[in-house]
C-alpha cells in the first residue's frame, strides 16, 4: 500500500512538472531540434537556442536558426494546445481550451525581433534572405489569419526544403577554419554562450 501511494505521488509530481510552461517549451524545442536534424548537414547548418545581442541592448534568444545557401531560417517554436486564434497585426493571440482563454504575445512579432537582431549582427552581408517561421506542435489547432509562415511542427522540414534557389552560396561557403562557413563563424563569434577560447580562435581569423 505504501508503495502505491509513493508511486501515485511521484506520478502527480511528474504530471505537474510536465504542465509547467518552461518544461513544455523545452519539450517543444527539443522536438523541433530532432526534426531539423533530418536536414542534410552538408547543406543546412543548425544552431539551437542562439543567444545574441538584441537591437535594444538586450539579449535575444532564438529557438532555432538554420543557415543554408537558400537563406537563413529563423524559427520560433510554440508548444501550445487548444485553439490558437489571431491575426498578422494583432499584438496578442488567444489560446482557447474548452471555455478557458489565455493570451500569448503575437509570435510573428516576436520572431520579427529575432530577425532584426540577426540582421544587425550580419549587417555587412548583402542579399541575405531571412525566412521567419513560427511552428506550433500538433497539440494545437491553428485558426489564425496571417500572411506570414505559421505552420505545424510536422510541416517544418518540408517547408524549409521548398526553398530551392541559392541566394548567397559564395558567402556561405567561404571557409575560415576547419569547415566552418563565414556567416556561421560570424554568428558564433557574437553568440553569448560560445566559450571564450573558441571566440579567441575565431578572432584570429576574422575582424569583428
Amino acid at each position: 500500500m505504501a508503495f502505491t501511494y509513493t508511486l501515485l505521488i511521484i506520478l502527480l509530481i511528474i504530471a505537474f512538472i510536465l504542465k509547467h510552461p518552461s518544461v513544455k517549451g523545452f519539450v517543444g524545442e527539443k522536438t523541433v531540434q530532432l526534426l531539423l536534424k533530418k536536414l542534410d548537414p552538408n547543406e543546412y547548418y543548425l544552431v539551437n537556442d542562439l543567444l545574441i545581442p538584441g537591437t535594444k541592448g538586450k539579449t535575444t534568444q532564438i529557438d532555432h536558426v538554420v543557415i543554408s545557401a537558400y537563406g537563413i531560417f529563423v524559427i520560433e517554436t510554440k508548444n501550445y494546445k487548444g485553439w490558437i486564434t489571431g491575426t498578422e497585426n494583432s499584438q496578442y493571440w488567444t489560446q482557447t481550451i474548452y471555455k478557458k482563454k489565455a493570451r500569448l504575445f503575437n509570435p510573428i512579432w516576436q520572431n520579427k525581433g529575432h530577425v532584426e537582431a540577426l540582421k544587425a549582427l550580419l549587417s555587412e552581408f548583402e542579399n541575405i534572405r531571412y525566412i521567419p517561421i513560427v511552428v506550433f506542435s500538433g497539440r494545437a489547432t491553428l485558426k489564425v489569419s496571417v500572411s506570414s509562415t505559421v505552420i505545424y511542427t510536422s510541416q517544418l522540414v518540408k517547408n524549409i526544403l521548398s526553398y530551392k534557389d541559392p541566394v548567397f552560396r559564395k558567402q556561405i561557403e567561404k571557409p575560415l577554419f576547419g569547415s566552418s562557413p563565414y556567416i556561421i563563424c560570424r554568428i558564433r563569434m557574437r553568440e553569448q554562450n560560445t566559450p571564450k577560447h573558441c571566440k579567441k580562435k575565431m578572432k584570429s581569423v576574422i575582424n569583428v
